[in-house]
């Protein structure tokens, strides 16, 4: 796995487009449809969570569940950090 570090206002960044983006949907001037919204599954393979990950409750309270997670392969780099810290 690569290493790369990332710094916290890069974060805040990213994290600011994504809660603009998804508060609002644009609609392609070609189409004639609105967008769908994506389902919980397909917004947890975003965040990388393996396909027989279960996300339990009513359908808002598992896209707050995913959306409120930190994504597995980050976590892991996370750990493998802190471990890797605290071994040296």
């Amino acid at each position: 796995m690569c290493e790369q570090s990332i710094s916290y206002s890069a974060l805040r960044f990213l994290a600011t487009k994504r809660q603009k983006a998804s508060s609002r949907i644009r609609q392609h001037a070609s189409c004639s449809r609105a967008p769908r919204r994506l389902t919980v599954r397909e917004s947890a393979r975003l965040q990388s969570f393996p396909d027989e990950f279960q996300f339990l409750g009513r359908q808002s309270a598992r896209y707050s569940q995913v959306g409120n997670a930190v994504p597995p392969i980050l976590a892991e780099a996370v750990a493998s950090q802190i471990t890797s810290a605290l071994a040296a």
